[in-house]
């Protein structure tokens, strides 16, 4: 195997086919067909990685050589994620690539595809140790979904072409909010582990952990949460922030895996709010028909909301002014057979959720996978509240 391209930039193209092919591409729009006889040229296929306005990623093409005894396992490997990469920089501190699999040739992102001019495996990286001279890459592989012995295949240095200084950060120290009429918010430790609290077996390693105490009227309260929190390092690297919350001791703490680097500062912007024993003036319940045709506009007391479907069986739900100041949260489904829906897939955001309605739980806690027509939906429109602050992360290796 070979490391074939790296590059920093707004958008990075990787084009794959024959000469001929490439040739006719340079000439030809995507997806254009030239038939002649029995003979058919299409374009060659194109990889396309882009990026928000103001931000630059991290790209780079493996290949693998002909005749490798590896390539059968590349193309199709022996179970879900048995290999990562690991890029890391000048102080070594990792940043996990997954090298995603079971998606064909449909999926050609961060994954290993065979094509007319060979197999190959294009990647983006969105936080990468920008400051750092040298780049390695190091490919890892297990030999079972519940090993954490990863070996290494090999390992590439490159130089990084556009290495930039951090930037300098004052830090908050104790950070402590006061939030009208009786609510406090007191942010504690932000820790690094190498070895995460709940170990699942899974290829990312290290974890961040931010803990945090929440009062109201002077006790202590933990049925808060922290939402849409995001955070960005000194080096101009931004992610996201929240992968569940432990309770120990009136502390809350919310884990998050793909950790920036902690030698710079962390500067926060998250929002707290409760995250269930909602305030009844905050519930709301609608009835629904799946498939929605078109769209359902409704009111859920003050705030217009619209309902959709997509793909037949995920309900998608939406607030139309998107007030900065709440959050919008699925807290149940049933369907006509009084079945609780088991949520495994969708995802969301401040505004909005989409959640599959085609999995669900019956009372005897079985889980069946069938479409329903009538769904009773539940859920929380609630007040949220900013913060941001800056933390030096400490870094427990």
């Amino acid at each position: 195997m070979i490391l074939s391209d790296l590059r920093i930039g707004a958008t990075s193209v990787y084009v794959h086919g024959t000469a001929i092919q490439k040739i006719f591409g340079l000439f030809h729009t995507n997806n254009a067909v030239l038939s002649a006889g029995p003979l058919t040229l299409k374009t060659p296929e194109r990889i396309v990685f882009r990026n928000p306005p103001d931000a630059e990623s991290l790209t780079f093409q493996f290949q693998l050589l002909p005749g490798s005894p590896r390539e059968d396992s590349i193309l199709n490997p022996p179970f879900f994620r048995n290999r990562r990469i690991l890029l890391y920089g000048d102080d070594h501190f990792p940043y996990v690539i997954e090298i995603i699999s079971g998606y064909g040739p449909a999926y050609p992102y961060n994954s290993f595809h065979k094509y007319a001019d060979g197999i190959f495996g294009a990647f983006q990286q969105w936080t990468y140790p920008r400051d750092s001279k040298m780049f390695h890459f190091r490919i890892e592989e297990r030999d079972s979904r519940d090993s954490d012995d990863w070996h290494e295949l090999a390992t590439f240095d490159l130089p990084n072409p556009h290495p930039i200084q951090p930037e300098h950060r004052e830090v908050d120290t104790s950070p402590h909010f006061k939030i009208p009429p009786d609510i406090e918010i007191e942010i504690g430790d932000l820790v690094v582990r190498d070895h995460p609290t709940n170990q699942f077996h899974d290829i990312y390693n290290p974890w961040a952990y931010l803990s945090t105490r929440i009062k109201r009227g002077g006790q202590a309260v933990t049925n808060w949460g922290m939402f849409e929190a995001t955070y960005t390092d000194a080096i101009g690297n931004t992610e996201r922030f929240g992968s569940g919350k432990t309770i120990t001791n009136d502390w809350l703490t919310f884990g998050t895996h793909r950790p920036l680097d902690p030698a710079t500062p962390w500067h926060f912007k998250a929002a707290f709010g409760e995250d269930h024993d909602f305030a009844k003036t905050n519930i709301f319940t609608v009835s629904i028909h799946l498939p929605i045709n078109g769209q359902i506009l409704t009111n859920f007391g003050p705030y217009r909301a619209q309902l959709a479907s997509v793909n037949r069986d995920a309900l998608a739900v939406e607030l139309i002014e998107k007030p900065e100041d709440v959050h919008l949260d699925l807290i149940s489904a049933t369907n006509d057979k009084g079945w609780t829906n088991g949520f495994l897939t969708g995802g969301g955001s401040q505004h909005r959720f989409v959640r599959n309605m085609n999995t669900w739980r019956s009372p005897d806690g079985v889980m069946h996978s069938e479409s329903t027509s009538q769904i009773t939906v539940t859920i929380a429109i609630h007040p949220i509240h900013w913060t941001k602050f800056t933390l030096q992360p400490r870094y427990e290796k």
